[in-house]
């Protein structure tokens, strides 16, 4: 292997164990949140718009209020399938020695992966996997159009992905969920 070739593979791991640019980046906002302190009130709160595509993506008004809550209700059947159900520490159960762990596959978990099975279905192929990358995972619509197949360029990229994103969030809002966004 020559110099040159082994300099570009090690330029391209780097590159790949990067974090993504929008996660290292804040983008401060304000949102209207429920009050900690004195239930059935609101307060302002400052926030991080950069914590993910969605919030993004409301914040510049490329999705409504009810596209965005379909997409974090989708996130978090996401997360609960991928991730699964947390459990804290007991300190009441009594541990033994050789005591097998608890089970990951969980009611809550098998759930998850079957909402996303049915979702997929109503989706189709390309809807869910889109919706999938950018509610689920947290990719940019930037970063899925660099890698998204075809030579056409990154501009007519981004445009059909975030029509795609929106088509998808639109079914799920109102034909799946029944979402009517925030009123307020």
């Amino acid at each position: 292997m020559t110099g040159a070739a082994k300099a570009n593979r090690q330029a391209k791991r780097r590159a790949a164990a990067k974090a993504p640019a929008w996660r290292s980046k804040v983008v401060e906002g304000e949102r209207t949140v429920d009050d900690p302190y004195q239930p059935g009130l609101k307060v302002r709160a400052r926030v991080n718009l950069a914590e993910h595509p969605l919030e993004l993506m409301r914040a510049r008004g490329r999705i409504d209020d009810a596209q965005y809550e379909a997409g974090v209700r989708f996130r978090a059947i996401y997360e609960r399938a991928m991730i699964g159900g947390g459990g804290g520490i007991d300190p009441a159960r009594i541990r033994v020695d050789g005591g097998a762990p608890g089970d990951a596959f969980t009611d809550d978990v098998a759930m998850a992966l079957n909402d996303l099975r049915r979702l997929s279905r109503d989706l189709g192929m390309i809807g869910y996997r889109v919706l999938q990358a950018v509610a689920g995972q947290g990719e940019t619509i930037s970063d899925l159009a660099a890698r998204w197949p075809g030579t056409d360029a990154e501009r007519i990229k981004r445009d059909y992905l975030m029509l795609r994103v929106r088509e998808a969030l639109e079914f799920l809002a109102l034909d799946v969920w029944g979402a009517r966004g925030r009123s307020g």
